[in-house]
């Protein structure tokens, strides 16, 4: 330490120069100290904004390469390899059909998706009240169950013969094991009973949709939002 007056060389820690009397002011210990938390808050700020843009940057990556190359064998392959499994169920396990009509329920493949498959099973019976009221010819409760893409559907609903992914036929119980295309659509599952004009019956089924995405649902969400927002 030197004497801002003689510069002359003082011991630390005195108040006054031995060579001259000048006072001697002491540095304060807070103006240079520097507390750890906020170094140590700092540095988790920083990774945090670096994990949230290395986020960020993945998924614009992982958008970019599923519209350039998504018609490519070798992506198909590997969505089908490293693709998130997602279940979901079509329709509730029991409903009822009224007589001569029939009930449908309206499923989407997502885009994006692979090793698409409805599967499942199902039982009919007719009700109670039908059996005891019914005409002379028995009603054993049969039905018919299909999958419909969308166009097929409206066909189909308006009383024209369609081609289908799956068409069990008339029958009191079935399994459904459909193979879907890997596209983006819209698909509906229907129970028919326009074989019965007097029958009412009862449907218990387990049916569900299968496939695997490339992407978590959350981020195939927020992957289609993207796509809406560059007018894709």
């Amino acid at each position: 330490m030197l004497c801002r007056e003689c510069n002359d060389v003082l011991p630390d820690r005195v108040q006054f120069c031995s060579n001259c009397g000048t006072p001697i002011d002491q540095p304060s210990a807070s103006t240079h100290a520097v507390p750890a938390t906020a170094g140590l808050a700092s540095a988790i700020g920083n990774k945090s904004h670096i994990l949230i843009m290395v986020t960020i940057l993945a998924l614009l990556a992982a958008i970019a390469t599923g519209i350039i190359f998504q018609d490519s064998e070798a992506v198909q392959v590997l969505r089908a390899k490293i693709g998130f499994s997602q279940q979901l169920a079509v329709g509730p396990s029991t409903f009822s059909l009224p007589p001569g009509g029939f009930t449908s329920y309206k499923f989407v493949i997502p885009s994006a998706a692979s090793n698409v498959v409805v599967r499942g099973e199902f039982h009919a019976s007719p009700v109670a009240t039908a059996i005891k009221n019914r005409a002379a010819v028995p009603d054993d409760g049969s039905v018919e169950a299909y999958v419909l893409g969308e166009a097929a559907f409206v066909v189909w609903r308006n009383g024209y013969s369609v081609g289908s992914e799956y068409d069990s036929g008339l029958r009191t119980q079935g399994t459904i094991n459909a193979e879907l295309p890997g596209e983006p659509g819209i698909y509906y599952l229907v129970f028919s009973n326009r074989s019965s004009s007097r029958t009412e019956k009862t449907i218990y089924a387990d049916i569900l949709l299968s496939y695997k995405s490339w992407l978590p649902e959350g981020l195939l969400t927020l992957k289609d939002r993207f796509i809406n927002w560059l007018g894709l």
